[in-house]
């Protein structure tokens, strides 16, 4: 099974070799959202998207704020590094929510209460259940 990781970076790579010089010429004079618009209408002859997920990257960009972007990067390089690069997507944006929350309410790891029901969140059949 593909992961999607590598769904993106196979979209990614593909997308230069889909347009050709002239094409790349005309898309880069649009505005970032007109690029993005032309590039991912783009289908296979039965009306199958070819940059399913692709489609995703533009509003997770646009997501970011201008001003956070630069410490968001710096948190993500400190929080992936080579011996964490095993890391899901989900654990990285958990772990970037929760900062996040920790953050706005003052708190950090070591200052916040652990209530019972963050305990019973913790158990096996909850943390993988929608593991196959």
């Amino acid at each position: 099974m593909v992961s999607h990781e590598d769904a993106l970076k196979k979209e990614w790579f593909a997308l230069s070799l889909d347009f050709t010089l002239q094409k790349k010429i005309s898309l880069a004079k649009l505005r970032f959202d007109d690029m993005w618009k032309q590039i991912l209408q783009s289908q296979y002859p039965n009306n199958i998207d070819k940059y399913p997920n692709l489609k995703k990257l533009p509003n997770a960009v646009r997501s970011l704020p201008n001003s956070n972007a630069e410490r968001t990067f710096s948190f993500l390089t400190n929080l992936k590094t080579k011996k964490h690069n095993k890391l899901s997507p989900a654990s990285v944006n958990v772990t970037c929510i929760v900062k996040s929350a920790l953050k706005v309410r003052g708190e950090t790891s070591l200052s916040m209460i652990i209530e019972k029901k963050h305990l019973s969140r913790m158990s096996t059949n909850i943390l993988y259940s929608s593991v196959a």
